[in-house]
Order: structure tokens, then sequence, then C-alpha cells
């Protein structure tokens, strides 16, 4: 899956909103997609519209699950970002390691320094669904 592809199917999905059912879906609290953001929803409801609670194949093994063999992942799209800190007043770029992240922070707090933060990229992540998974031993655990 590409970052074209994806946002082939975000552009797809989105103009479906006029449709009420669709647009419930997108917004419902009733399931564990409310930690993603609206463009990732869109994503996942897109590709896998009964999802439930989607989740990387490592979170699904510190919850002690595997996902099945064949299973299909569900493709999102996260933003890579880059972070500087300037002082305020001159706009020079603090140097790596110049303060600690405690000091970073009050310094941030006082107004002495800024953080800039911008998007370098674009991360593809395959997540899966829960009913692609199994316990460890094999069987499958009935929710």
């Amino acid at each position: 899956m590409n970052e074209a592809r994806l946002a082939e199917l975000l552009c797809d999905e989105l103009s479906k909103l006029n449709n009420n059912d669709r647009y419930k879906r997108l917004f419902t609290i009733n399931n564990n997609l409310d930690q993603f953001n609206v463009i990732n929803r869109a994503l996942i409801l897109r590709q896998q519209p009964k999802a439930f609670d989607v989740k990387s194949r490592l979170q699904w093994s510190i919850e002690g699950k595997n996902v099945r063999d064949g299973a299909k992942p569900i493709f999102v799209m996260n933003p890579i970002t880059d972070s500087t800190y300037r002082f305020s007043d001159s706009g020079e770029e603090l140097r790596y390691g110049a303060l600690s992240p405690v000091e970073i922070a009050n310094s941030i707090q006082m107004g002495l320094i800024v953080k800039d933060t911008s998007i370098i990229g674009v991360s593809i992540d395959g997540l899966f669904d829960i009913r692609d998974t199994e316990l460890f031993d094999g069987t499958r655990e009935i929710k």
C-alpha cells in the first residue's frame, strides 16, 4: 500500500459522507476506534467496515494475542515529525543536549524557547482487527 492508494481510499470514503449511516459510523464511539484521528478512522472503516478494535501486530502480542496467518492488514497514515527548539528572542536554534527535558519544559513554560514541529513524511502502518487475532495457545477469545 502506498500514499497515493491510501489517499484514493480516503477520498472515496469522504465523498460518501452524505450518507447518514456512513457519517454516523465514522463518528460512533461504541468501538475502540476513537483513539484514531478522523482521517485514519475513515481509512479503517473503508478497508474493514466492521472493524472494532484495531492494533499493530506488536500491540496484539503485548496483549497476549497472535495475528492469524493470512490476516489482511488495515492501513493507516501517521505523520513523521521533526522538532527543533529555538530561543524566543533571537530565533537561534537550541543545540541538541544543551538542556535536559525538564529544563526544556520549564523554558517553554516561561516563554524563553519555542518548539517548532514540522511534518517531514508519512508512515504507512498495517494494523489488524481483533477478529483477526487468537490467543497464544491458538484458541479464539469470545467477547
